[in-house]
Protein backbone atom coordinates (compact mmCIF):
# COMPACT_ATOMS: atom_id res chain seq x y z
CA UNK A 1 0.00 0.00 0.00
CA UNK A 2 1.25 3.52 -0.39
CA UNK A 3 1.63 6.14 2.42
CA UNK A 4 -1.13 7.82 3.14
CA UNK A 5 0.96 10.70 4.36
CA UNK A 6 -0.10 14.38 3.80
CA UNK A 7 -3.52 12.97 2.36
CA UNK A 8 -7.15 13.40 3.90
CA UNK A 9 -8.90 11.00 5.53
CA UNK A 10 -12.64 11.53 5.21
CA UNK A 11 -14.60 9.31 7.69
CA UNK A 12 -17.02 7.00 5.99
CA UNK A 13 -20.97 8.17 6.77
CA UNK A 14 -21.61 4.88 8.63
CA UNK A 15 -19.24 6.04 11.33
CA UNK A 16 -21.70 7.23 13.85
CA UNK A 17 -21.78 8.04 17.45
CA UNK A 18 -18.41 7.54 17.46
CA UNK A 19 -15.25 10.25 18.02
CA UNK A 20 -14.17 10.56 14.51
CA UNK A 21 -18.36 10.63 13.26
CA UNK A 22 -18.23 13.03 10.54
CA UNK A 23 -14.52 13.83 10.75
CA UNK A 24 -11.88 14.60 8.20
CA UNK A 25 -7.94 13.51 9.16
CA UNK A 26 -4.87 15.00 7.90
CA UNK A 27 -2.44 12.51 8.29
CA UNK A 28 1.07 13.32 9.04
CA UNK A 29 2.77 10.31 9.29
CA UNK A 30 2.07 6.82 7.64
CA UNK A 31 4.60 4.09 7.04
CA UNK A 32 4.07 0.08 7.10
CA UNK A 33 6.11 -0.46 9.96
CA UNK A 34 4.79 2.44 12.61
CA UNK A 35 1.31 2.56 11.16
CA UNK A 36 -0.13 6.22 11.09
CA UNK A 37 -0.73 9.72 13.14
CA UNK A 38 -3.12 12.60 12.35
CA UNK A 39 -4.99 14.99 13.35
CA UNK A 40 -8.46 15.78 13.23
CA UNK A 41 -9.26 19.19 11.23
CA UNK A 42 -12.97 19.76 11.88
CA UNK A 43 -13.43 18.91 15.87
CA UNK A 44 -12.57 22.36 17.85
CA UNK A 45 -12.79 22.38 21.38
CA UNK A 46 -13.79 25.23 23.37
CA UNK A 47 -10.75 25.71 24.73
CA UNK A 48 -8.29 28.82 23.91
CA UNK A 49 -5.03 28.53 23.46
CA UNK A 50 -3.76 30.63 26.10
CA UNK A 51 -5.42 28.32 28.67
CA UNK A 52 -3.01 25.38 27.12
CA UNK A 53 0.69 27.68 26.66
CA UNK A 54 -0.57 30.46 29.15
CA UNK A 55 3.11 31.64 28.28
CA UNK A 56 1.62 32.70 24.47
CA UNK A 57 0.29 35.24 26.63
CA UNK A 58 2.81 37.38 25.92
CA UNK A 59 2.96 37.24 22.29
CA UNK A 60 2.61 40.52 21.06
CA UNK A 61 1.03 39.81 17.84
CA UNK A 62 -1.59 36.13 16.81
CA UNK A 63 -4.80 34.96 18.79
CA UNK A 64 -4.04 33.86 22.02
CA UNK A 65 -8.00 33.64 22.30
CA UNK A 66 -8.01 31.11 19.33
CA UNK A 67 -9.75 27.94 19.96
CA UNK A 68 -7.41 24.88 20.28
CA UNK A 69 -8.60 21.87 17.71
CA UNK A 70 -8.87 18.21 19.61
CA UNK A 71 -6.57 15.99 17.33
CA UNK A 72 -7.56 12.87 17.94
CA UNK A 73 -8.32 10.40 20.88
CA UNK A 74 -4.70 10.42 21.87
CA UNK A 75 -2.96 12.50 23.85
CA UNK A 76 -0.07 14.38 22.48
CA UNK A 77 1.57 18.12 22.80
CA UNK A 78 0.04 21.05 21.73
CA UNK A 79 1.03 21.21 17.56
CA UNK A 80 0.42 23.63 14.85
CA UNK A 81 -0.69 23.12 11.03
CA UNK A 82 0.29 26.33 9.19
CA UNK A 83 1.62 28.46 5.86
CA UNK A 84 4.48 30.16 7.67
CA UNK A 85 7.73 28.54 6.04
CA UNK A 86 9.81 30.40 7.86
CA UNK A 87 8.39 28.60 11.13
CA UNK A 88 8.26 25.55 9.50
CA UNK A 89 9.68 22.56 11.21
CA UNK A 90 8.26 19.79 8.88
CA UNK A 91 6.69 20.92 5.48
CA UNK A 92 3.72 18.67 4.40
CA UNK A 93 2.31 20.01 1.25
CA UNK A 94 2.65 23.14 -0.36
CA UNK A 95 1.37 26.35 2.05
CA UNK A 96 1.06 23.47 4.90
CA UNK A 97 4.12 22.91 7.64
CA UNK A 98 3.95 21.79 11.24
CA UNK A 99 4.98 22.79 14.23
CA UNK A 100 5.44 21.51 17.85
CA UNK A 101 8.32 23.20 19.66
CA UNK A 102 6.96 25.63 21.85
CA UNK A 103 9.60 28.62 20.88
CA UNK A 104 8.45 27.69 17.26
CA UNK A 105 4.75 28.41 18.25
CA UNK A 106 5.55 32.11 20.04
CA UNK A 107 7.35 32.74 16.91
CA UNK A 108 4.07 31.30 14.50
CA UNK A 109 1.97 33.31 16.57
CA UNK A 110 3.71 36.49 15.20
CA UNK A 111 3.75 35.37 12.04
CA UNK A 112 0.39 36.22 11.21
CA UNK A 113 0.09 33.45 8.92
CA UNK A 114 -2.61 30.76 8.20
CA UNK A 115 -3.10 28.71 11.40
CA UNK A 116 -4.93 25.73 13.00
CA UNK A 117 -3.82 24.88 16.43
CA UNK A 118 -4.22 21.04 17.66
CA UNK A 119 -3.70 19.47 20.92
CA UNK A 120 -3.86 15.28 21.09
CA UNK A 121 -4.06 13.57 17.97
CA UNK A 122 -5.10 10.58 15.80
CA UNK A 123 -3.04 7.16 15.86
CA UNK A 124 -3.20 3.43 14.46
CA UNK A 125 -1.38 0.91 14.88
CA UNK A 126 0.76 -0.66 11.86
CA UNK A 127 -1.99 -2.34 9.57
CA UNK A 128 -5.09 -0.99 11.52
CA UNK A 129 -5.47 2.04 9.21
CA UNK A 130 -5.61 -0.43 6.30
CA UNK A 131 -8.09 -2.79 7.43
CA UNK A 132 -10.39 0.38 8.33
CA UNK A 133 -10.04 2.06 5.21
CA UNK A 134 -11.00 -2.21 3.39
CA UNK A 135 -14.14 -1.96 5.82
CA UNK A 136 -15.40 1.21 4.72
CA UNK A 137 -14.62 3.39 7.50
CA UNK A 138 -12.32 5.93 5.98
CA UNK A 139 -12.06 7.51 2.42
CA UNK A 140 -8.39 8.98 0.99
CA UNK A 141 -8.65 11.80 -0.98
CA UNK A 142 -5.85 14.84 -1.62
CA UNK A 143 -5.04 17.22 0.88
CA UNK A 144 -4.80 20.86 0.04
CA UNK A 145 -3.85 24.20 1.93
CA UNK A 146 -7.74 25.36 1.18
CA UNK A 147 -9.03 22.38 2.37
CA UNK A 148 -6.81 22.31 5.73
CA UNK A 149 -7.52 25.70 6.17
CA UNK A 150 -11.53 26.09 5.49
CA UNK A 151 -14.28 26.57 7.79
CA UNK A 152 -14.08 22.91 9.90
CA UNK A 153 -18.11 23.14 9.87
CA UNK A 154 -18.19 22.67 6.23
CA UNK A 155 -14.81 20.42 5.65
CA UNK A 156 -16.53 17.10 6.24
CA UNK A 157 -18.92 17.96 3.37
CA UNK A 158 -16.07 19.74 0.56
CA UNK A 159 -14.35 16.44 1.67
CA UNK A 160 -16.75 14.22 0.51
CA UNK A 161 -17.88 16.45 -2.55
CA UNK A 162 -13.63 15.87 -3.71
CA UNK A 163 -13.76 12.48 -3.20
CA UNK A 164 -15.79 12.23 -5.90
CA UNK A 165 -18.54 9.36 -6.85
CA UNK A 166 -20.54 10.76 -4.07
CA UNK A 167 -19.55 9.31 -0.38
CA UNK A 168 -23.47 11.65 0.10
CA UNK A 169 -25.49 12.95 -2.23
CA UNK A 170 -25.25 16.50 -3.32
CA UNK A 171 -29.02 16.66 -3.66
CA UNK A 172 -30.73 15.02 -1.07
CA UNK A 173 -27.54 13.70 1.27
CA UNK A 174 -28.50 10.20 0.97
CA UNK A 175 -25.57 8.06 1.26
CA UNK A 176 -24.31 6.59 -1.89
CA UNK A 177 -22.11 2.98 -1.72
CA UNK A 178 -18.36 3.88 -2.85
CA UNK A 179 -15.87 1.45 -2.94
CA UNK A 180 -12.52 3.20 -0.79
CA UNK A 181 -9.27 4.45 -2.11
CA UNK A 182 -5.99 2.53 -0.91
CA UNK A 183 -3.43 4.80 -3.04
Amino acid sequence: MNSLTSKLLIASPELQNDFFSRSVVFVLEHSEGKGATGVVLNKPSNVPLEKMMPELDETPAGDVNELVNIGGPCTGPVLALHSCTECSELSLLPGVAMVVKPNNLERLLRSQSSVRMFSGYSGWAPGQLEDEIRSGGWYATDASSSLIFSDPSELWQQACEQYGNGIISDVVGDLIPCSPMLN
